[in-house]
Parts: C-alpha cells; structure tokens; sequence
C-alpha cells in the first residue's frame, strides 16, 4: 500500500512578497514589469507564459492581467481554451 505521506506535493508560488504598514500585501512584480515581460516575448504570450517568466501561479496571473485590462494597459484575445496578451500603446 502506498505511503499517504510519500506523495509529493505541488508548490505555489504566491505573487506577494510582503505586506505593507496596512497590512495589506504588497505585489511581487510591479505593473510595469509585466507590461514589460509581455512586450518582450516573441509571440503573443499566453497567461501561463507570462506567469511562468514571472514565477507566479496562473490564476493570480490572470487576475493581474484582467485589471491591467480594465485599465486599459493591455488588451486579450482567447485563442483555443488559452488567452493570449499584448500591451496596449
């Protein structure tokens, strides 16, 4: 019978370094610093993508992008089951 214990369990990373005097978590990566990785990767990256270069789990990736979205920094598009992303200039 296998060992309950000996299975391996999967990371998170959560996208905040610390919190602030309010007690509220700061981000790990500024607005800025995703525009940028999205505006340096060859093809239009996808969430995961982005999340990957950045080191953050792709559901708060996607959360960051769709506020950056409303506020009319980048813009996406859903390619097959995926979204795709590009900075809006």
């Amino acid at each position: 019978m296998q060992d309950l214990y000996s299975r391996s369990v999967k990371t998170v990373v959560v996208p905040y370094d610390d919190r602030d005097e309010n007690n509220q978590f700061v981000p790990k990566h500024t607005d800025d610093e995703i525009l940028s990785v999205i505006g340096a990767l060859d093809e239009p990256p996808t969430t995961g993508a982005i999340a990957g270069e950045l080191e953050y789990d792709q559901s708060s990736m996607y959360r960051r992008l769709q506020s950056l979205e409303d506020e009319g920094k980048v813009e996406s598009e859903k390619v097959g089951n995926a979204n795709v992303w590009a900075v809006i200039e």
